[in-house]
């Protein structure tokens, strides 16, 4: 875990997610840490369909083809 001056958050990086607090986390972030990144990378695809709708909206206007 490192501390970012330019943040003021304390960063830590997990299989390829970042996780920030605010305040320094007590010592058993990492095991919070490990079950929240499982949690994301087994539900990742309905992760996905439930934001999609909201994705389509705010990009509908786009002109990107």
């Amino acid at each position: 875990m490192n501390y970012d001056e330019s943040l003021e958050q304390y960063i830590y990086e997990y299989e390829d997610l970042i996780f920030a607090w605010d305040n320094k986390p007590d010592d058993n972030f990492e095991d919070r840490v490990k079950v929240i990144a499982k949690n994301y990378h087994d539900n990742y695809d309905k992760i996905v369909l439930f934001i999609k709708s909201n994705i389509e909206d705010i990009y509908e206007n786009c002109f990107c083809h």
